[in-house]
């Protein structure tokens, strides 16, 4: 047997891999030996490559992180399906399906009990007009309450000349008018622009 030839094949299918490329060189000098022991008692046997042929899905090894770490033979799908979730072909698929499930009971994701049962339907034109809207009674509010304010203001003017008057005093000159912002300046200087 050309075992160097076999192990040349063998790495070309691996290429950059040391570990597999290590347990390829632990087998084949396993299988040398045995081989070679067998020789010397009168078994002759040789190894011969040939295509692989398909193995049975089942029965075969499944792996739950808490109930079977070591692997459990199910014999059908359909005692898998009785085993119920988190049963996977590895360990390493287990694990990380618990992980993953650990994450989102609520320990580091969205709990499955806060989603919505159903989806936001609202559209980016219906969100758009309802800013809109909100924007427009804001604008809304803010001139009622500027009106309110100048209405305030003149009534509050009006009783003081009547109070100045009825005392006998003379009136002082009117403040000019101004657009609700207490800033007479500002308003002379906005009607004339």
């Amino acid at each position: 047997m050309d075992w160097k030839g076999l192990r040349r094949q063998l790495e070309s299918q691996h290429p950059g891999n040391p570990q597999v490329l290590a347990r390829i060189d632990h087998a084949l000098k396993a299988a040398e030996e045995a081989l070679t022991g067998l020789a010397l008692v009168g078994h002759r046997f040789w190894l011969t490559t040939t295509e692989q042929a398909p193995f049975p899905d089942w029965p075969r090894m499944l792996f739950h992180l808490n109930a079977a770490p070591n692997g459990r033979l199910v014999l059908s799908e359909f005692e898998a399906e009785e085993l119920g979730p988190g049963w996977f072909d590895s360990l390493e698929k287990s694990q990380h399906w618990d992980g993953v499930e650990t994450q989102f009971a609520g320990r580091g994701g969205v709990p499955r009990s806060g989603l919505p049962s159903s989806p936001i339907t609202l559209d980016l034109m219906e969100i758009s007009r309802q800013a809109k809207q909100a924007e427009a009674a804001k604008l809304a509010r803010i001139a009622e309450f500027k009106a309110q304010v100048a209405q305030e203001r003149a009534a509050a003017e009006l009783a003081d000349v009547n109070h100045k008057r009825s005392e006998g005093e003379a009136p002082a000159a009117p403040a000019p008018a101004s657009n609700g912002s207490g800033n007479g300046a500002a308003a002379r200087m906005e009607s004339t622009k």
